[in-house]
């Protein structure tokens, strides 16, 4: 009897390690790490919005009474790539990683163009396609980790992501007080976020390009 109970123990404890092993090597592969910095991405962009953008309108000569516009014009943005994002998901007629690309691209020529463009109203249209650019991949991180690894882990993989992305944020105030106290304005840090997210668009272009191919390949196998 004792060795046969020795036997399940062990049975109990290798199919605990399969099922943990199968579950870990997940955040061990790039899709991973790419999907959670993308996200991290996406969450330092709107963050550092939030946090400077009426500092930075003060820098413009432009009153804290009109540079709250600055936050109306980010949120209409914001709802109105939501609604057309989910519709274009829905008929699938675009690839969303060529929509995410196009967002990265957006929000880094926003950011850019703050840097020197002082006008009220080019700054409400800058702020609005900061807005839109957010709206287009807040979805991104449980759509692509479904697609990636299934849904039977997402609840894991989106916990372990988002809890990455919050460490992760800490450094998001460090950069912040930085180049306020440091460089007396936020243009080094925007272009910071100019130039992360167009190295990010370029690698959701090559995965864009990567799925065409493997799509043409399945179709020719058809």
């Amino acid at each position: 009897r004792g060795g046969h109970f020795q036997l399940k123990q062990d049975d109990d404890e290798g199919d605990k390690r399969h099922k943990f092993w199968k579950v870990a090597k997940t955040f061990l592969t790039i899709s991973f790490w790419h999907l959670t910095l993308s996200q991290f991405l996406v969450q330092f962009g709107l963050g550092v919005f939030l946090l400077t953008i009426i500092d930075f309108s003060n820098d413009c000569g432009i009153g804290a009474k009109d540079s709250v516009f600055f936050m109306t014009s980010f949120c209409i943005g914001d709802m109105l790539s939501r609604v057309l994002t989910g519709l274009i998901a829905d008929r699938g007629s675009v690839y969303l990683e060529f929509v995410v690309a196009l967002a990265y691209v957006l929000q880094g020529v926003c950011y850019e163009f703050m840097c020197y463009i002082k006008s009220y109203l080019y700054l409400l249209l800058l702020t609005l396609g900061i807005g839109i650019s957010h709206g287009s991949r807040i979805f991104l991180l449980p759509i692509f980790l479904t697609r990636s690894f299934g849904l039977r882990g997402l609840s894991v993989n989106l916990s372990v992501a988002t809890c990455i992305c919050g460490l992760l944020a800490l450094l998001r105030p460090l950069l912040i007080g930085y180049f306020r106290d440091q460089q007396g304005t936020y243009k080094g840090l925007y272009h910071l976020i100019c130039i992360v997210n167009m190295a990010v668009a370029v690698t959701w272009f090559i995965k864009m390009l990567l799925i065409r191919k493997k799509d043409r390949i399945q179709l020719q196998g058809i």
